[in-house]
Order: structure tokens, then C-alpha cells, then sequence
């Protein structure tokens, strides 16, 4: 289906270049509605989702996070768009989706790693020591969904996350949070 979007799509602009499209709107020479034939095989919502991510650089139609709302406003004190320099030292919890894994040797020869995680806000960058990064390193997983907690770290003007704990288990986590209120 993409090749006939792709023409659909060229030819609504050579059509507009030309000017075929009248004052108000209606095409002449140019199908007015494109229908695609439905996919000849079955796609996960999932894949589909990660599809879009990859073409488009950003989820549009869904998220995956969308349908764990609840049980993120359990857990999570701060999404990633509320985080600012300010919040200095200040501890957080946070929960989305690992959408980059950097591992990281240090000049004295330490493992310690980076993780970008996507919440429903944006994209937040994580310090992962090595204490912390020899625990997890080998259990987490691109699009994984995490809590995360730790402190603000807005050192050179770029707000990270210096890690004390990620847990994959939202559902646990959600329970936890809810034995603390």
C-alpha cells in the first residue's frame, strides 16, 4: 500500500502545481479518495505502533503507554516534560518505554550505561552506574516498559535521571505505590 500512497500523494501535488485543484478544493483529473486494500497478513498493534515510530519518528495513532494510564498515575511523581534543571537533586520516579540502550566504559575501564526512556511527555535520558548497570544490564530489553527511580541531574544544561532503581514490573510497582498512600 505504501507505493500507492507515495503515487496518490505525488500526484494531489502535481495536480496542485499545475493547477488542477479549483478555489474550493474539488480535484479535476485526480481520484478524490485513495482506498487501500485491507493488509494481507495479520499485524500486531504492537509492530504496527513501532512501524509508525520508525517512519515517523514519534507514535501518532497510539502509544504504547496509553492503556497503562491507571497504573502509571500510581506510580510515576513526574513525567519527563515536567523535569526541568531546577529540580536539582531532586528524587523522582518515572515510568515509560527503554527506547535506547548505550552501554559505557569509563576511562577506568568500569561498565556503566545510558537508557532514553519515552513516557507519554517525551524522552528523558538515564545515568545507570555501574553497581545498578552490573544488576540489570543483562535483563533490560528495547521497548521494555519501566519504573525508574532516581535524581534530577541538570549538570551542562541537559536534565537527566542519575538512577537508583528500575523495575520492570509496572503492576507490582503500581501496588506498591498504592500501600504508600
Amino acid at each position: 500500500s505504501l507505493d500507492r500512497i507515495m503515487s496518490y500523494s505525488a500526484s494531489l501535488f502535481k495536480a496542485a502545481e499545475v493547477g488542477q485543484l479549483s478555489i474550493f478544493g474539488d480535484a479535476t483529473g485526480v481520484a478524490e479518495e485513495l482506498v487501500l486494500q485491507p493488509a494481507a497478513v495479520d499485524v500486531s498493534w504492537r509492530r504496527q505502533l513501532g512501524w509508525e515510530k520508525e517512519l515517523l519518528g514519534s507514535y501518532v495513532s497510539d502509544h504504547p503507554l496509553a492503556s497503562r494510564i491507571e497504573e502509571l498515575s500510581k506510580v510515576v511523581s513526574h513525567y519527563s516534560g515536567e523535569i526541568s534543571e531546577s529540580m536539582e537533586g531532586e528524587k523522582v520516579t518515572v515510568a515509560g518505554e527503554i527506547c535506547a540502550i548505550r552501554p559505557y566504559l569509563t576511562r577506568a575501564g568500569k561498565e556503566m550505561g545510558f537508557l532514553s526512556l519515552e513516557d507519554l511527555q517525551g524522552t528523558i535520558e538515564l545515568v545507570v552506574f555501574q553497581r545498578l548497570w552490573q544488576k540489570i544490564s543483562s535483563d533490560i530489553q528495547l521497548n521494555q516498559i519501566v519504573v525508574v527511580e532516581g535524581r534530577v541531574d541538570g549538570y551542562r544544561g541537559e536534565t537527566k535521571l542519575l538512577v537508583d532503581s528500575v523495575d520492570p514490573d509496572l503492576a507490582k510497582a503500581a501496588r506498591a505505590a498504592g500501600r504508600k498512600t
